[in-house]
């Protein structure tokens, strides 16, 4: 049930910033989490269309002028669509400098952001907090003959700590022997390396939308897999499978049943409270054998139609502009 605040709505007359470094500003084509710029300017044009006013700031580059001039509107509302600029911090980057510029911005907190940006302290910080959630077992790997010592059982993924979207993750990072563990962290040693115990099974994601005030205003589950089966087993996302939107789409009620998909739903809820995850939010898991295994959360999902919450909405029957507007209502 999607609940709407009409009062809200009609008295809002502050106006929105988007921040966001589009994909398109950065000469690598590596694949990032950034939106595209067609991306950002719907979003604007969405937010115009349902009656308020929006116009597109920039991005981090754009932030710190504003802080250091002091020129900008200390009275709006920005809204944190970025990813920042490559660092291991990166996520951290536009809610600092909007916390330093004393504005409401949408979003978590700094804290919060580089948190659950760090996978392996987040994968620590949960394992029995929640009941009825497992975490797989990992390790840091920081030189390539940890490998040879590694206390996980195989197969077992090896991927970036601090990144999202499946960056660094390749078809063959899923590794049966050391020496195929070993060829992958030669790939991705530029990172800092998770080792993780694989998980068959159901891909989960859920979607949240959570307000200042800790309230959930929207949260909806998709399976998420490859191809005509919705069992991921033996499979990896890639970036590839992301951007040519290689994914497949179903509804959990339809899979695994009603009753366990509003028990994942809950735990979702818990994590976001255990974390303080506010306006949008994503976590993602593994459903194997009747156990859920947390696999990491995101405090900066895509949102757009072509995104997760666009499935959703095609899925469930939602219509995006209400989504939108809740998006907006949670900043509130």
């Amino acid at each position: 049930m999607i609940g709407i605040t009409t009062n809200y709505l009609k008295e809002t007359i502050l106006k929105y910033y988007l921040i966001c470094d589009y994909r398109e500003k950065f000469e690598s084509n590596e694949p990032s989490d950034h939106y595209s710029y067609n991306s950002v300017m719907k979003m604007r044009e969405t937010i115009n269309l349902l009656g308020f006013d929006c116009e597109y700031f920039g991005g981090v580059q754009e932030l710190l002028h504003a802080a250091n001039t002091k020129e900008y509107d200390k009275n709006g509302i920005y809204l944190n669509l970025n990813d920042g600029i490559k660092t291991i911090s990166k996520r951290g980057q536009t809610p600092i400098l909007l916390e330093y510029m004393q504005v409401k911005y949408s979003g978590s907190s700094p804290l919060t952001h580089l948190i659950i940006s760090d996978k392996y302290f987040t994968n620590d910080y949960l394992n029995n907090k929640i009941p009825n959630l497992f975490i797989p077992k990992c390790i840091l790997v920081k030189k390539e003959r940890d490998l040879e010592s590694i206390d996980l059982q195989f197969p077992i993924i090896l991927k970036p700590n601090d990144e999202g979207s499946s960056i660094g993750i390749f078809p063959d990072s899923l590794c049966y022997t050391i020496r195929e563990a070993k060829k992958v962290y030669r790939r991705i040693k530029d990172y800092k390396v998770l080792a993780q115990q694989f998980i068959k099974g159901y891909e989960l994601t859920d979607y949240f939308i959570r307000s200042n005030t800790g309230k959930i205003l929207f949260n909806e589950l998709l399976i998420v897999s490859k191809g005509k089966s919705p069992v991921m087993d033996d499979m990896l996302f890639t970036p590839d499978d992301k951007f040519n939107h290689h994914r497949t789409y179903y509804n959990p009620i339809d899979v695994i049943g009603r009753e366990i998909t509003n028990d994942i739903k809950k735990i979702t809820n818990l994590i976001a409270a255990q974390f303080n995850i506010l306006t949008l939010g994503r976590v993602d898991y593994r459903y194997s054998e009747n156990k859920l295994y947390f696999i990491e959360a995101n405090t900066i999902p895509a949102f757009s139609k072509t995104s997760e919450i666009g499935k959703i909405c095609t899925i469930y029957h939602y219509d995006y502009n209400n989504i939108v507007k809740l998006l907006l209502q949670s900043i509130d």
